[in-house]
């Protein structure tokens, strides 16, 4: 069963290649999407997936890249039902 997800993440996210390393695991668990800095300091992720799949994406999420230090991270059922065809960083 596909997941809509809504993914903020605060902590040490900008300038730290979190946003390639999400695009990487994306892709590697089959998770279509976006990506983008949010003004605020936090990233935001907006994706798609099977449930097992999404289960491994987010667990990278909570880690990070080997620089960021990731503090908090909100995730909520996204009432956007988008059938991305790609995942993409912004």
């Amino acid at each position: 069963m596909k997941k809509y997800l809504r993914v903020t993440i605060e902590g040490k996210v900008h300038g730290v290649f979190f946003r390639q390393q999400t695009k990487k695991h994306a892709i590697e668990n089959n998770i279509t999407g976006y990506v983008q800095n949010c003004q605020d300091g936090t990233v935001l992720i907006e994706c798609v997936g099977e449930e097992e799949n999404m289960r491994a994406f987010l667990r990278f999420c909570h880690k990070g890249s080997p620089a960021a230090h990731v503090t908090n991270v909100s995730i909520e059922e996204s009432d956007q039902k988008n059938d991305f065809m790609t995942f993409n960083i912004y």
